[in-house]
């Protein structure tokens, strides 16, 4: 059973720094950084590594109890408590993770539209340049009146 809750336990140690993880992501995300490509990978390699060793966590556990015959299993009454206080602890990381997932994507969304909002300009401006220089080749008595 120690080695249950020792897997359990390496869970939930995973959930928790995954949560810290996106609540850092959000922390650091300035609107206008010259840094924020590097912190989008940061933060996708980040996730992508804690989300496989929750799943090879998650696979360790499903090993275990298959190896047990839960019919026929009983637990101690501290057993069952341990066992409901993982299950609360994992519903609510899981809930504030969903949360925290829907804040990412609001952010990642907020800064696609501030990065479209900024290739608008560019665009604008190119044109304002490009105009500027076909009205010079084509008039070229106005720079001599200027």
């Amino acid at each position: 059973m120690k080695d249950l809750f020792r897997l359990l336990e390496m869970k939930k140690h995973c959930l928790m720094k995954f949560i810290y993880s996106c609540e850092q992501f959000l922390d650091l995300i300035p609107e206008n950084s010259d840094k924020l490509s590097e912190r989008l990978a940061f933060f996708e390699n980040n996730r992508q590594s804690l989300l496989n060793i929750i799943k090879r966590t998650d696979m360790k556990i499903k090993d275990f109890l298959d190896k047990w015959n839960l019919d026929k299993l009983t637990f101690s009454s501290a057993d069952k408590t341990k066992i409901n206080y993982y299950i609360r602890e994992y519903d609510s990381n899981i809930d504030r993770i969903i949360k925290l997932d829907v804040d990412v994507l609001n952010a990642l969304e907020k800064i696609k539209g501030n990065c479209e909002a900024q290739i608008r300009i560019v665009k604008k401006a190119k044109n304002a340049i490009s105009g500027y220089v076909k009205h010079d080749e084509v008039s070229p008595k106005i720079n001599t009146q200027v």
